[in-house]
């Protein structure tokens, strides 16, 4: 099932941001395909956030690097090949319809990559305490 990404576009936001869509389409053992849209807006993080940001822009790279992306991934499956494009139009248009007005938005970047640290904070604390429960220690 070797998959091979086709771009497929990209769309300039009102944002400044931009946005790109791939076509990760596989076939299946059965003959039928495996339809994939991926969809993904790179982000710089020293161009959303400066020094006042409430959060060190240290710990932010630190957890997330210095450029992560905004990701979204539709799959459908067992599909014939014949349908493949028109699904897959229909998927971005649906993305589209769904999504534009959030991903556009001139506040989006900061509140996308504050949600992804505190979560990628949770879930080192998480780790960190499980550790020490599997050892046999008390969690701080």
């Amino acid at each position: 099932m070797a998959t091979e990404n086709r771009q497929m576009g990209s769309m300039q936001l009102a944002n400044g941001l931009t946005l790109f869509f791939e076509d990760r389409s596989r076939t299946t053992v059965s003959g039928h395909w495996q339809v994939i849209l991926f969809v993904f807006i790179p982000l710089d993080v020293r161009s959303v956030f400066n020094a006042d940001t409430a959060v060190p822009l240290e710990d932010i790279v630190a957890l997330l690097g210095i450029s992560p992306e905004y990701r979204f991934e539709k799959v459908r499956n067992f599909i014939k090949k014949e349908d493949v494009p028109l699904l897959l139009d229909r998927m971005k248009q649906e993305f589209l319809d769904t999504h534009i007005s959030y991903i556009s938005r001139q506040e989006f970047a900061s509140r996308f990559l504050l949600r992804e640290y505190r979560r990628a904070v949770e879930e080192r604390e998480l780790r960190r305490v499980r550790d020490e429960a599997t050892r046999g220690r008390p969690a701080e």
